[in-house]
């Protein structure tokens, strides 16, 4: 779960955090976030594109557990990652206390990949969800008991409110009269 969550919040959430900024933005920002996590961090400016792709499908795929993705981003989505996971294919693994699925060959995306899977087939790939919040865009956990949560956190849940609230008042006040 931690490497998903991390690898699919590493876009630049800049408008709602400065600290955010995107982590995959060019190679070498894409080696710093490798070697955060113990990663090799042999990475080029492609690799970091690569990167970016697989996320922002990713990305589109878990807009979906809100409904909040076209059908054609979403198909277009999961054709990606269907590429991708042809160039990262994964190997069942089977010892006596279970099977699961290790990348074919080394590297973040075989990885990434493979958490996937295992979030999927435990249930908690559909508890992923993107936040409403315009521009937030993070992925996080929904930990609700019915599966309801629609925002990362109380600060976009406010600021999501007060943008409402503000619409509503422009909206009753009507036109300016002279």
């Amino acid at each position: 779960m931690d490497l998903v969550l991390s690898f699919v919040n590493s876009h630049d959430g800049s408008a709602v955090d400065p600290s955010r900024v995107d982590r995959f933005m060019d190679g070498e920002h894409y080696r710093s976030w490798l070697a955060e996590r113990g990663l090799p961090a042999e990475a080029s400016d492609a690799d970091a594109a690569a990167a970016r792709e697989l996320r922002e499908a990713l990305i589109d795929v878990v807009r979906t557990h809100n409904a909040d993705v076209a059908a054609g981003r979403l198909a277009e989505a999961e054709e990606r990652l269907r590429r991708m996971a042809l160039r990262h294919p994964l190997t069942p693994v089977i010892t006596a206390s279970g099977v699961e699925l290790q990348p074919a060959q080394p590297g973040v995306f075989g990885e990434v990949l493979a958490a996937v899977v295992e979030l999927s087939l435990s249930g908690k790939w559909a508890r992923l969800k993107t936040c409403r919040a315009h521009p937030c865009r993070w992925v996080f956990v929904d930990q609700t008991r019915n599966g309801s949560a629609v925002y990362c956190s109380p600060g976009c849940a406010s600021r999501a409110a007060m943008r409402a609230y503000r619409e509503r008042k422009k909206a009753s006040s009507g036109p300016a009269t002279p």
